[in-house]
């Protein structure tokens, strides 16, 4: 099997300040770059989805951003957008389905110093295919920030129903995926991760967990929807790659 030719590195290092931190207000362990327990992750991840999905839950930090994407090359003046064909091979690589190439692809590229953003969005299905993020701990901007700006600037956020993310190199992500979710990496099939299951939880725990529920909190109204299940994918099972689908569904 060929794998996605453009290998994007994903270095998501970005949480939003006094919120988005990895210590735990129970005393739980700090791990920003060291491991997480199951338990930890699970915690944590379980926090993240009653925001998203409770508009009551208390606590929630994150607020929707009222950021735009003109607001953001005030202070970002490097900024590409190109409508091409989808990247060869990406809909094997992601368990993307058969017919979503069919659908216009835009590439959008953010740069400052100390920030990156690339993605690739989809209007037409609902898609933002991430391929590398990057902000140093004091930026001025936000990953969740940018990406709902950088969406919303193709097609309303409320639009959103997938978040993929290619090639994971964030080290507690791909550490979590490869060693503690699986007895075995890496693994021949897809395998998905429904909503209220524990592995489910630990997933939206870790780091790229995490900055995904960041983009929900930051662009949509909580309670309104939810991440359905997460599917975690590999290249055919030869190389320790890991990719993340998170699929978003609404809420009735």
């Amino acid at each position: 099997m060929d794998c996605f030719k453009c290998r994007g590195l994903l270095r998501c290092i970005c949480f939003q300040p006094n919120s988005d931190s990895d210590s735990d207000s129970t005393g739980g362990p700090t791990t920003r770059d060291g491991p997480a327990t199951r338990d930890w992750l699970q915690h944590r991840g379980a926090q993240v989805v009653r925001w998203i999905d409770d508009a009551n839950a208390p606590k929630c930090p994150i607020q929707p951003t009222p950021v735009t994407l003109g607001q953001l090359l005030s202070v970002n003046p490097i900024f590409t957008r190109n409508e091409n064909d989808a990247p060869e091979g990406l809909e094997r690589f992601l368990a993307l389905p058969d017919n979503w190439a069919r659908h216009p692809y835009t590439s959008v590229n953010l740069r400052h110093e100390g920030f990156l953003f690339m993605a690739g969005i989809q209007p037409g299905n609902g898609n933002m295919i991430i391929h590398n993020m990057h902000r140093e701990r004091l930026g001025r901007v936000r990953v969740s920030e940018a990406a709902v700006a950088l969406y919303n600037s193709e097609s309303p956020i409320k639009n959103l129903r997938h978040i993929f993310i290619s090639f994971v190199v964030e080290e507690q992500t791909h550490r979590f995926v490869s060693r503690d979710l699986y007895a075995r990496w890496p693994v021949q099939e897809n395998r998905i991760w429904d909503h209220g299951t524990p592995e489910y939880y630990q997933l939206m725990g870790t780091r790229i967990g995490r900055t995904v529920a960041y983009i929900l909190l930051c662009g949509l109204r909580r309670g309104s929807r939810r991440i359905a299940r997460i599917v975690v994918s590999n290249c055919g099972g030869n190389d320790d790659t890991v990719n993340l689908r998170f699929d978003i569904e609404p809420l009735n």
